[in-house]
């Protein structure tokens, strides 16, 4: 399998995509981080973990920023969400839709990657100076499979954004 060279190093793509994501949108990032996967690929035995402490408290939105590339085979990823917060663990297993209806991909394709901007948590309330944890694992199982696969193709790497939520109050209180 060939691979073409890359032209634009995956940090700067970054730095780029969050600055589009707060100048398009109007939003402000509270936290990003990006951890690319090794050669394209989501492991059934690989965790990603991502450890944020908010300095304000408040109401956060939490969204997955997942890169696939073409070798994605499926038109959904379940993912399982670990989020450890204030001495409670929560699990919930997630499902996102990577296409439409005619096999087409939902996400911003971007050269030979698709980057897709998840919704994780809505009006979460956090408090200053308390970490949350989030654990996220592939879940593999397929319908005609019990044991499902090992690996997923073609996930280049998941990264989590925090955005504090701006409610009428905030947008009074600037005017």
């Amino acid at each position: 399998m060939s691979r073409k060279k890359r032209i634009i190093p995956k940090k700067i793509k970054w730095i780029w995509l969050v600055l589009g994501f707060v100048s398009c949108s109007g939003r402000i990032i509270e936290y990003k981080t990006f951890k690319p996967l090794k050669n394209n690929a989501w492991y059934r035995t690989d965790t990603v973990r991502f450890q944020y402490t908010p300095e304000k408290p408040g109401l956060k939105n939490l969204y997955f920023y997942l890169e696939n590339t073409e070798d994605y085979p499926y038109s959904n990823i379940f993912i399982i969400a670990k989020t450890r917060y204030d001495n409670k663990l929560i699990i919930d297993t997630l499902e996102y839709r990577m296409t439409d209806g005619h096999g087409r991909w939902l996400g911003k394709k971007v050269r030979n990657t698709v980057e897709n901007l998840l919704v994780f948590k809505t009006g979460l309330q956090l408090e200053a100076n308390r970490e949350l944890e989030v654990s996220l694992e592939p879940a593999t199982r397929r319908i005609d499979r019990i044991e499902g696969d090992s690996v997923l193709p073609g996930v280049a790497g998941i990264g989590l954004i925090v955005e504090p939520v701006k409610n009428f109050a905030d947008e009074k209180e600037n005017n």
